[in-house]
């Protein structure tokens, strides 16, 4: 039957095939609402250059709404990250998610600090001991 028919049947197909495949039935349909991806995203996840997490989220933002998205992601080279695809989900919840909006939301986490955290081990390779944290 089709997964993808209806809420019930969703539910039910999911957990059958959770059953045969070791994922949840939650996992299940988290890969059944991918489907609802433009084909460029779609790809995207596929080659993993889209982390799937983050194109389940972008899977609840209308077909127009992923066309700007994409156009976005190509223009300025860059895959939007989990928080930045949950606050478009949430944006396209309220109201139809412009261009200018995507870029206000993607331009926002680039300004944000980095850390990096070092093992103490990795570091003793390069520093000698006497040095300081």
């Amino acid at each position: 039957s089709d997964l993808t028919s209806c809420q019930v049947g969703k539910k039910l197909a999911a957990e059958e095939v959770s059953q045969n495949t070791g994922d949840s039935s939650r996992q299940i349909l988290r890969y059944i609402h991918l489907t609802e991806l433009v084909a460029e995203l779609l790809e995207l996840a596929d080659e993993k250059k889209l982390p799937f997490n983050t194109a389940v989220e972008l899977s609840y933002l209308r077909t127009e709404e992923q066309q700007i998205l994409f156009q976005y992601m190509s223009n300025h080279n860059m895959v939007p990250s989990m928080k930045q695809a949950k606050e478009l989900k949430q944006i396209s919840k309220e109201q139809m998610l412009t261009y200018s909006e995507i870029d206000q939301i993607c331009m926002n986490e680039s300004t944000e600090k980095v850390q990096v955290q070092i093992p103490a081990k990795k570091l003793k390779q390069y520093f000698p001991e006497t040095y300081t944290k």
